[in-house]
Parts: structure tokens; C-alpha cells; sequence
């Protein structure tokens, strides 16, 4: 039988439609913003080679990155099996794994996620309801092979990737692994020379953010696009996804002000030694 959701019910049915799929994932969301939460459990999902993430956005034609920024399409990308597409007359919201879904007034959006008074609706796939589940399943099939596609990844060869994602994103024509540093205020690099030999001499680390690669500098430790977003608010101290030295999730214990794990730091100081 169906189940009617409230705000808060409908944000736990999310959380553990996504903490139980185990071989697709289906986010169907005009505006994405990923929660803070949503995001660190879509990282657990991130090492399961079997399951396929599959998001589908919408709207502001014009400009996209409005409904979808491009420092959340990195973090996307970094799934073993993905595919992000766009359809502009999107308006509806879909949830689903393999085995139930939520029909939602809710967006992706960690905004709507606390504040919104939001309802949803959870179908699960039993005899009683099966044909529910599936007349939606089917619909929003149909919703994403219309979709203009974006990127695209797949698990069985990695190394074959569609990515169009510079179509749509302008940023994106510069490939994140040559990224050049973004114009900073001096305060930021207290070691220019250190950064100078970092960036001449290629030495790669990973955005604490978005987890691309980039050059190793713990003085400049994101993308250009990510440093971007965090200089509005300039937080020190905002926990963030990766560790700058290894790439590994960090589960919010990197920031801009610390950006490599305490565990990796002596290894961390001992590469900077050796390339001064």
C-alpha cells in the first residue's frame, strides 16, 4: 500500500532509498543543491562498483548551472557508474531504487530540505501495489531517455566516457586535471614560491571539495570553480568532502584551513620537503 509522507518523513525516506539501493539509483530533481547529508551518504554509495547513479535536472535554460552547479556535476562525475542529463520542461520529482520510490513536491535541494513544507508519496514494489510503482517507474524511464545527456560513465569501461558536459557548462572547457590557479589575494598563498614550484613542476593533489585532480598546494587546496564558491563566505573552517594529499573521502574532517587528514599530514610534509 502507499504511504503518504510528510516534510520530515519524506526527507528519512530519501535518506534510506538511497542508503538500500544496491544496483541503480534514480534522482529525478528540476533544482539540485545536495544537502550536506545527502551528499555524505551518496559518498558510502560511491565505492559500489554495481550500482548506477542516474540524475535528471531541469530548467533555466540559459544558464543551467542555476539548477545544477558545476561543482556538483564534478562530485557526480566521480561515481564508477553515472549519467547526468538535463530536460528543460522538468518539473517533477522522482526518487527511486530497485526496489521502491517517492513521488515529491521535494526538490534536491538542501534548502527545500529544511525549510519547504513538502509532502511525498512512498510506493514499494509488492503485489498490492506493484502496478503503481511500475506505471511511475515506466514514466519516468520514458523521462530520462528524452533527456539531453550530459555525461555518462559506465562501470564495465571506465575509460569509455561520454562527456558533453561543455555544451552546457563553459567553465567546463578547460579540463579539471590542467586547471590553472584562480587570480587570489595574496593573504591566501603565504608561500608563493612553494606554490610556484607546485604548479611548474606539476605535482598533483585533489579539490577538498569536488575531489579532482589539481596541483598539490595546501595553501590553494580546491578547483578553480570550487574556490570560486567558497570565497563568497571564506570559512576556514567549513568541513569539506576530500583530503587534499590523498583524495579519500574525509567525511568533513579536511577544510580550507586544514585540507589534508591529521593522518596523512607527516607524509604530506615530507612530499613538500622533496620538491622544494
Amino acid at each position: 500500500m502507499a504511504q503518504f509522507l510528510d516534510t520530515q518523513a519524506t526527507n528519512n525516506a530519501l535518506y534510506d532509498l538511497i542508503r538500500e539501493a544496491k544496483s541503480v539509483l534514480i534522482l529525478v530533481s528540476p533544482f539540485i543543491k545536495l544537502h550536506p547529508v545527502l551528499k555524505s551518504l551518496l559518498i558510502e554509495k560511491r565505492n559500489e562498483l554495481q550500482l548506477k547513479l542516474i540524475i535528471v535536472f531541469g530548467k533555466n535554460k540559459e544558464d543551467i548551472s542555476k539548477s545544477l552547479a558545476y561543482h556538483e556535476v564534478l562530485f557526480l562525475q566521480s561515481f564508477p557508474c553515472v549519467e547526468i542529463r538535463y530536460q528543460e520542461n522538468l518539473h517533477a520529482k522522482y526518487y527511486a531504487n530497485e526496489k521502491h520510490s517517492i513521488l515529491t513536491s521535494m526538490n534536491l535541494y538542501d534548502y527545500s530540505q529544511e525549510h519547504n513544507i513538502e509532502f511525498g508519496i512512498l510506493t514499494k514494489i509488492q503485489d498490492s501495489e506493484k502496478e503503481l510503482d511500475q506505471v511511475a517507474y515506466q514514466y519516468f524511464t520514458k523521462v530520462v531517455q528524452e533527456s539531453h545527456l550530459i555525461y555518462k560513465k559506465e562501470k564495465t569501461d571506465p575509460q569509455s566516457v561520454v562527456n558533453k558536459t561543455m555544451l552546457f557548462y563553459p567553465e567546463a572547457s578547460e579540463h579539471p586535471n590542467s586547471e590553472k590557479p584562480p587570480q587570489m589575494q595574496g593573504a591566501y598563498l603565504r608561500e608563493p614560491q612553494l606554490a610556484f614550484q607546485a604548479y611548474s613542476q606539476q605535482h598533483y593533489g585533489y579539490c577538498i571539495r569536488t575531489g579532482v585532480k589539481i596541483p598539490f598546494n595546501p595553501q590553494l587546496p580546491m578547483s578553480t570553480t570550487a574556490y570560486e564558491i567558497w570565497q563568497r563566505f571564506e570559512n576556514q573552517h567549513y568541513p569539506e568532502f576530500y583530503c587534499h594529499f590523498t583524495g579519500e573521502d574525509s567525511f568533513g574532517q579536511t577544510s580550507f584551513g586544514q585540507p589534508i587528514l591529521k593522518k596523512n599530514r607527516m607524509h604530506a610534509f615530507t612530499y613538500l620537503k622533496g620538491i622544494e
